[in-house]
């Protein structure tokens, strides 16, 4: 554990953190740094030079991994790292570096006081992030190339308008009511919700340029007007969703399946692949204005639907 030997000397106090990375002693490494963050303002300005940034201080040319760990409260201001980073079972560690970038995977986990992502966050692979309860803000840039995904008791706070995750964002087993996406929000890849419990509201005129899902959201019950997804929509065991928003439009195929609550089909739908509906017994009517370019599957749904005279074909009707 490290104590604290250096009284004013940073260049001693550089020394032993460059040398507690290089024997793979994160915590001891980011304790050091933590210390000279306390120490005053001329500590903190040996840390932020370019030649000290250059130097290697606070970037890690290896994976980082810092663990269990009831001492460590924050890490350094400025944190470079070649590989993966993983920070997990923390329970004091409130603050994340203001300027994180990270050339693997971000994994963290288990962190509750977490509040805040870095100001500039950047991510070349994927970022997990797990068991932080915040809520978690973005208050700056982030970019992350590959998939983001929030899990496990982790809750988002209102995401900024122009913020995207263009990998994709997952969110999933959250018990926290979600209203965190701006109106007409831009979501450039996937979005994903799984096991959402709580109240699920989605913002007027969302825009998603690859697939949507939702699976087992039972605080889903509806969706907003004016839904544009790019690629293919799922609705599996959402319980209570009682109807889709109107003027939606569906780049690719959409799935409802095991939705017993979901009643009719919104005017304006069109749908540029196959619409399918499996378990939705008491989906009553499909809309005139309903514009299917693929195929439509029913099935398990109540003997008395009432398909009009949309334009689509019925390839497959199997009632209850």
């Amino acid at each position: 554990m490290y104590s604290k030997p250096y009284g004013n000397d940073p260049a001693a106090a550089l020394q032993a953190a460059r040398q507690a990375m290089r024997e793979n002693r994160w915590e001891a490494a980011a304790l050091i740094c933590q210390e000279m963050a306390r120490a005053g303002e001329g500590w903190k300005s040996e840390l932020t030079t370019e030649d000290q940034l250059n130097a290697g201080v606070n970037a890690f040319r290896k994976d980082v991994s810092i663990r269990n760990s009831e001492t460590l409260t924050r890490l350094p201001t400025f944190l470079r790292v070649a590989g993966d980073v993983r920070i997990e079972n923390c329970p004091n560690l409130t603050t994340l570096p203001e300027v994180l970038i990270v050339n693997g995977d971000l994994y963290i986990a288990n962190c509750p006081l977490i509040s805040k992502m870095p100001l500039q966050l950047e991510v070349n692979k994927h970022l997990r992030v797990f068991g932080c309860e915040g809520p978690l803000s973005f208050p700056g840039t982030c970019k992350i190339r590959m998939r983001s995904r929030f899990s496990e008791g982790t809750c988002l706070s209102a995401i900024p308008p122009g913020l995207d995750f263009p990998g994709g964002l997952s969110i999933a087993d959250t018990p926290v009511r979600i209203q965190q996406f701006p109106p007409n929000y831009v979501a450039a890849g996937t979005l994903s919700f799984i096991d959402i419990p709580e109240t699920l509201d989605l913002p007027e005129g969302l825009q998603v340029g690859s697939t949507l899902s939702f699976k087992r959201c039972e605080g889903l019950h509806k969706l907003p007007g004016g839904l544009q997804v790019g690629s293919g929509m799922l609705l599996d065991s959402c319980l209570n969703l009682e109807k889709l928003g109107q003027d939606t439009q569906v780049g690719g195929t959409l799935l409802a399946a095991h939705c017993p609550n979901l009643r009719s089909l919104p005017e304006g739908l069109r749908i540029e692949g196959d619409l399918e509906i499996k378990g939705c017994p008491n989906l009553e009517s499909l809309p005139e204005s309903l514009e299917v370019c693929g195929y439509i599957y029913l099935e398990g749904t109540g003997p008395d639907l009432k398909v009009g005279r949309h334009r689509g074909k019925i390839l497959r009707w199997v009632p209850n």
